[in-house]
């Protein structure tokens, strides 16, 4: 029995040993593998194959990106120019307003369209490409709805031709200039000098004056001071006209007239002394010269044939 035991106790003793044994090995392979791989990173500096393989492709991600990214600022670029032209050509020939810069570069606001590319984004190469495409697709957008708004437009140049104010608002023949647009002594106090925002044509009292091109009035105003009786016409396209000091208004606001309809007869009232026509042009909020927006040198018959007198 005491034999029996005994060898028990030394099979355990054996068992024990060999387990121990067992995960020293396993330790010590442990270990090895760290040194080695201590040496092999941080020592020699070597990659594994697998972060060599990631790198790589890591590394030909961020090239397409580069491409990507001057592909893109190419496209700004182009599209820039076109910005350019559209806002000093395009917009400006058919009286456009212009579309500021801020309006053209606006983004679509709200949270960050671009959280989902944080977690896996650590360079911000992704997040900076994404959103510079956003933006010049936003840019793109913007100006191909200013194209269509402007193809619109030019199928109504015909009726532009009508509308830009371009014959006298009177009998050339009839008038004679006493103030030319720009700057000048006031007339009535002759103490100051003051911008003249028009042309003033003095003649007799009761001559017909004509509109100067298609359009809709704007505005009928009656005073004993100022412009006095005056008329505004709104021809579209950014052009406005204006006739002041009037005897005599034959429109009403709102009403539709056309090139050579008469619209007024020549007065002398508001702040005048003498009986005459002012007319301004103004283009895009602007008081432009209008004696830079007809001829003097057409015929009495021809302008005659062109306007209707009431």
């Amino acid at each position: 029995m005491s034999l029996s035991r005994k060898n028990i106790d030394d099979q355990t003793r054996t068992r024990r040993k060999w387990i121990l044994r067992g995960v020293g090995y396993v330790a010590g392979f442990c270990l090895l593998c760290t040194f080695y791989a201590w040496v092999y990173l941080d020592v020699l500096g070597l990659e594994t194959p697998k972060h060599a393989r990631l790198r790589k492709e890591s590394a030909e991600l961020h090239s397409r990106l580069n491409l990507l990214a001057r592909r893109i600022g190419t496209a700004e670029a182009s599209l820039e120019d076109l910005q350019l032209r559209d806002n000093e050509v395009y917009r400006s020939i058919f009286g456009m307003d212009v579309i500021p810069d801020e309006v053209r570069r606006a983004g679509y606001g709200g949270t960050d369209r671009f959280d989902y590319l944080s977690s896996s984004d650590w360079s911000g190469l992704l997040t900076s490409t994404a959103g510079y495409l956003n933006e010049v697709n936003k840019m793109a957008f913007v100006q191909s709805k200013s194209l269509d708004d402007i193809s619109q437009l030019t199928k109504r140049v015909g009726d532009m031709a009508l509308c830009v104010p371009s014959i006298c608002p009177v009998y050339m023949n009839r008038v004679r200039f006493a103030s030319r647009f720009g700057f000048r002594t006031d007339p009535i106090g002759k103490t100051y000098t003051r911008m003249h925002q028009g042309i003033d044509l003095a003649g007799g009292k009761g001559q017909p004056i004509f509109a100067t091109g298609n359009g809709k009035v704007l505005n009928v105003t009656y005073s004993r001071y100022g412009y006095g009786n005056c008329v505004e016409i709104d021809h579209g396209f950014g052009y406005v006209t204006r006739y002041a000091h009037l005897q005599r208004i034959l429109v009403s606001r709102g009403q539709e007239v056309t090139r050579g309809e008469q619209i007024a007869t020549l007065g002398n009232t508001g702040r005048s002394v003498g009986a005459h026509l002012h007319y301004e042009v103004i283009f895009r909020g602007k008081h432009k010269n209008p004696a830079n927006y007809y001829s003097e040198d057409i015929s009495s018959e021809e302008y005659a044939s062109i306007v209707n007198p009431r």
